[in-house]
């Protein structure tokens, strides 16, 4: 009865935040907050202000999201934003001891609703003192003994060890200040003091994922699912989610987690975002943009939840759309290179190849220096030479993200590059000789069998070599695949795929590669991949109908990443339209495509001129006799 719900003092689930607890270790205090934080987050009768909406306050009052919140600046925000109560906690030091102190602080007016202290009587002592302090504060505000009783222990949903988790709270300071590569160093260090940290793991697997590391990802997210007992139940759905989406590929099991995250918080934004990500990748773009939008409704500081609005708006052919959406976000985080990025490939996937350069160029010049963005940049710049035929130009731009790749220590992007530079020999060129000796010496650098397994590009470099003519070497790498990896990920089935039917294409079975990249083009989540390999696989084939059909189906399809697709299938598709409309006597269509292709390559390598200067003479005979 005397509760602080009960007295009406707090609405059952009012909002509450939380205030840095105040201490002269400022590493302590910092520690003290997120174990106060992962203990009141189990309550059902509050719902605690999340660190994504307070950066989104402290947007809003022009301040940097890495703005200490102590006692005054939580009181600020909580009366902006109309939060009912703070919470405000102390931290002070007496010999061996410590004293705990936390009060709730009604906004209305100021007044100290509840106050409680605990000691801990040394360090290895606190995690239980916070526990003992935090549970207090639940049964002064109403939540039965019961619910507190059947809620895990700190110790149980976070770390027993102390110093990991001083660990994880300067990770956390590093997150808010974008220094990824700090918070991942600090991450490693905290899971190397316990190697059951579930919350730390699942960090890592999803810094390790968003700088393109794909088995460190996996090792770490694996990790969080096995000691998924270690967290609070919906840190422990959406670990759950984030590995069946990642590590298994079971879209059905993942979405089911989510959806159980936000039956514990439906205003959690990450939910919302995650399943965007996931009907993205099953290619249900307007209910992903209604997830994005969902999740920017709830905290329009989510650089992730921007991105990803904007993307699936690409892959809806709307780019004007994602172009604007680009533009609101880089006006919120003017300091992100990352906008300059998405900007690229927007503009790429409508065809705007200048804005599409200048794009990677700001990307490039203006990112400090950070080896993960020159990495990117240079793949954009490579990408958008090799759509107009300069390759040279390519081959500097693919190999100063080479460059930087190897530089971030990075062997298997070094690798990644390499193939890119062999199939520009290969498919640009026709020069499958240079390509596949490339691609020889980069394997002689590099030693696949050296890299870790999921990041052993075995489907790749056979791709290189079918391409190039050697099918047996091909099919000697997609066995070592096979027998390396003999249960793929689900999101890899694509490339497998893609991978046999070129080598199916190699050996002239056309029908059998025929088969094989429309299940690749069916499975992979970038909705134009693989189609110029399906047209071209008909053409050979002599059906060309079906080929005409398949390469306008490629041309016409919207993709947001539809850059990585054309800077080797772009310019070819137009050319060999030109002559299979023209074989068919339709000029009309003939016309258009050889003049694309002309207005491609206007500016090509001098080795590439032949064939536009054949072009041109098709395009002017076909317009000569149109009159």
């Amino acid at each position: 009865a005397g509760t602080l719900i009960a007295r009406g003092r707090l609405d059952d689930r009012a909002s509450v935040l939380l205030a840095d607890f105040e201490a002269r270790d400022s590493v302590l205090a910092g520690t003290a907050t997120e174990l106060f934080r992962v203990d009141l987050s189990q309550s059902p009768n509050v719902r605690l202000v999340g660190s994504t909406e307070v950066a989104a306050a402290l947007e809003r009052m022009a301040r940097s999201p890495a703005t200490p919140l102590d006692a005054e600046l939580a009181r600020e925000i909580a009366q902006r934003e109309g939060v009912q109560a703070v919470i405000e906690g102390l931290i002070r030091r007496a010999g061996s001891s410590y004293l705990l102190s936390a009060q709730i602080v009604a906004v209305e007016d100021g007044q100290i609703l509840a106050s409680r202290r605990e000691t801990a009587t040394d360090s290895t002592r606190l995690i239980e003192a916070i526990d003992k302090l935090s549970r207090k504060l639940r049964e002064r505000i109403g939540e039965s003994l019961r619910s507190i009783q059947q809620s895990p222990h700190l110790e149980q949903v976070s770390t027993s060890s102390l110093e990991a988790l001083r660990k994880y709270s300067e990770a956390k300071a590093a997150y808010r200040e974008d220094n990824w590569e700090r918070e991942a160093a600090l991450l490693e260090e905290a899971v190397a003091l316990d190697t059951s940290f579930a919350m730390a793991w699942r960090r890592l697997g999803a810094i390790f994922r968003n700088r393109g590391q794909p088995a460190r990802a996996n090792a770490a997210l694996t990790k969080a699912y096995r000691h998924r007992d270690r967290l609070t139940d919906w840190e422990r759905y959406g670990t759950i989610a984030s590995y069946h989406t990642i590590v298994t590929g079971d879209y059905d099991r993942a979405v089911a987690a989510w959806e159980n995250v936000l039956a514990v918080g439906p205003e959690n934004p990450g939910a919302y975002t995650n399943l965007g990500l996931i009907y993205m990748w099953r290619r249900e773009f307007r209910r992903a943009e209604e997830m994005h939008a969902r999740a920017l409704a709830i905290d329009s500081t989510s650089a992730v939840a921007w991105q990803n609005l904007a993307v699936s708006q690409a892959h809806q052919g709307r780019y004007a759309d994602a172009l604007q959406t680009l533009e609101l976000f880089d006006r919120r985080f003017p300091d992100s290179p990352s906008a300059a990025y998405f900007v690229g490939f927007v503009e790429a996937a409508r065809w705007d190849y200048e804005a599409a350069e200048a794009a990677f160029l700001s990307l490039r010049d203006e990112s400090g220096g950070n080896l993960f963005w020159t990495e990117q940049a240079e793949g954009g710049l490579g990408a958008v030479s090799m759509v107009h035929g300069q390759l040279r130009d390519a081959e500097r731009h693919i190999a100063g993200g080479m460059a930087a790749s190897e530089e971030r220590g990075l062997e298997a992007r070094y690798l990644e590059g390499a193939y890119r530079l062999a199939a520009l020999d290969i498919l640009a060129r026709k020069n499958p000789a240079r390509g596949v000796e490339r691609m020889e010496a980069a394997l002689e650098q590099v030693a696949i069998e050296g890299l870790a397994l999921l990041d052993r590009p075995y489907l790749a470099v056979a791709a290189v070599y079918a391409n190039g003519g050697d099918a047996m070497r091909a099919k000697e790498f997609l066995a070592a695949f096979e027998r390396e990896v003999p249960d793929p990920p689900r999101r890899w089935q694509s490339n497998i795929h893609g991978t046999r039917g070129t080598i199916a294409l190699a050996e002239g079975r056309h029908e059998e590669a025929v088969d094989e990249f429309r299940l690749a083009a069916t499975a992979e989540p970038c909705p134009s991949c693989w189609l110029a390999e399906l047209g071209l696989a008909y053409d050979l084939w002599g059906q060309r109908d079906s080929a005409i059909a398949i390469y306008e189906r490629y041309l016409t399809t919207p993709d947001f990443n539809r850059l990585h697709v054309d800077r080797s299938w772009l310019a070819r598709t137009h050319e060999r339209l030109g002559e299979l409309y023209d074989g068919q006597g339709d000029r009309d269509n003939a016309a258009l495509h050889f003049g694309r292709f002309v207005e491609l390559w206007a500016e090509a390598d001098d080795e590439l001129q032949p064939r536009v200067r054949a072009a041109r003479r098709q395009l002017e005979e076909i317009l000569a006799q149109r009159g």
